[in-house]
């Protein structure tokens, strides 16, 4: 919606204002932008601590049967 613009009897002021655009990024746009960059991720410490006690668990069932 655009503002209604103020008369001064002359002239109308605010009449041609554009709010500013707001860029858009998505994850993928910043991961991409962090690649070129040369940006690092660290790594997901909870997710490989998952993975190897599901891992540990399994191997663990395997070996008892």
């Amino acid at each position: 919606m655009k503002p209604t613009p103020y008369h001064t009897g002359r002239i109308q002021i605010g009449l041609l204002y554009t709010p500013p655009q707001v860029p858009h990024h998505d994850a993928d746009a910043l991961r991409l932008q962090r690649a070129l960059l040369g940006e690092r991720t660290r790594p997901d410490w909870d997710g490989i601590a998952i993975v190897a006690i599901v891992v540990a668990a399994v191997v663990l069932s395997v070996w008892l049967l």
